[in-house]
Order: C-alpha cells, then sequence, then structure tokens
C-alpha cells in the first residue's frame, strides 16, 4: 500500500512539474508577433477606426493573457466630426 501511494505522487507530481515547464516554454515558441497585422484589421474592422500596435505583442500562459504594448486607435468622431485619437502604453485582456 504505502509503494502504491509513493509511486501515484511521484507521477502525480512529475505530471504536475510538466505542466508548469509546458507553461514556461510554450511561450518561448509560439510567435504572437506574427498575429499582430489580423488583430490591427480585425479591430479596425469591428469599430471603423485606425488601430495599431507599435510595440509588441506578449503571451503569459501563466495568467492566460495576450497584451500589447504602444496602442493608436483613431478615426473621426461621428457627431462632432472632428478627428480624435487614444493612445494607450500597456493593454492587458484575459
Amino acid at each position: 500500500m504505502k509503494k502504491t501511494i509513493k509511486w501515484l505522487l511521484i507521477v502525480v507530481g512529475a505530471l504536475v512539474a510538466l505542466v508548469i515547464v509546458a507553461l514556461v516554454v510554450i511561450p518561448m515558441f509560439v510567435d504572437v508577433q506574427e498575429y499582430k497585422p489580423e488583430i490591427e484589421k480585425k479591430v479596425s474592422e469591428m469599430t471603423g477606426r485606425t488601430f495599431t500596435i507599435n510595440g509588441d505583442l506578449k503571451l503569459s500562459l501563466f495568467h492566460g493573457w495576450v497584451w500589447p504594448s504602444q496602442i493608436f486607435i483613431s478615426g473621426i468622431h461621428p457627431a462632432s466630426r472632428r478627428k480624435i485619437s487614444l493612445v494607450l502604453n500597456r493593454l492587458r485582456q484575459r
């Protein structure tokens, strides 16, 4: 009985360690930068405004986040017809 519990704990510990290693290693091999043009295009289409990500995208599997930096949004305000702009240094989304 003690041997069974010991092996069970070893297997469970190994699986937990494997998951943690995967969460650290996977973002190193996934190039989220290749999705920038697609994200910019989709957001521009959805909002009707120019949307640009000047910085890098970052991926964190521990937190489940993908966040861009240096975001620029511009367009024409529908009511006043004046040009508006929004600049964000960093955005986090879950």
